[in-house]
């Protein structure tokens, strides 16, 4: 554990590191740092998170399954329960679909829409070994 001063600076009275005891105030004694709190810390877990997309050639697929079926894109917006102009766009590559009309879409014609990326991996925060102190706020500045 690293040695703590008692240091008096423009009439404040404060605890540092031996390096800010040295160049900032008056020295008034030497202490024992105190013990850091001793906290549970869980080990850094990596917290995946699946990503999923509509697939690169939605326009063609939808438009085949759905021809395929012999339907117009009016029956396939009514099926979907969305617009007509959704579907348009949709087939036209104009609009991608959100990926709960990729599903209803991906339901109705027996097609797969939504694909599955790698996941990513979330930062986790470790805590610090000792508390921060003045010169700690001060080299970081």
């Amino acid at each position: 554990m690293e040695e703590a001063f008692l240091i008096a600076v423009e009439g404040a009275k404060m605890t540092v590191c031996g390096e800010c005891a040295q160049k900032h105030g008056r020295l008034i004694a030497k202490i024992a740092a105190p013990e850091p709190e001793r906290k549970y810390v869980a080990p850094a877990v990596e917290v995946l998170e699946p990503e999923i997309e509509v697939i690169d050639d939605y326009p063609a697929i939808i438009r085949k399954a759905r021809m395929a079926k012999g339907w117009e894109q009016d029956e396939l917006a009514k099926k979907v329960n969305e617009g007509l102009s959704t579907i348009r766009n949709i087939e036209a590559s104009k609009l991608t679909p959100t990926e709960q009309v990729a599903k209803k879409i991906g339901r109705v014609l027996g097609i797969k829409l939504l694909q599955q990326l790698k996941p990513k991996a979330l930062e986790t925060k470790k805590e610090a070994s000792r508390p921060m102190t003045i010169g700690d706020i001060l080299k970081n500045k």
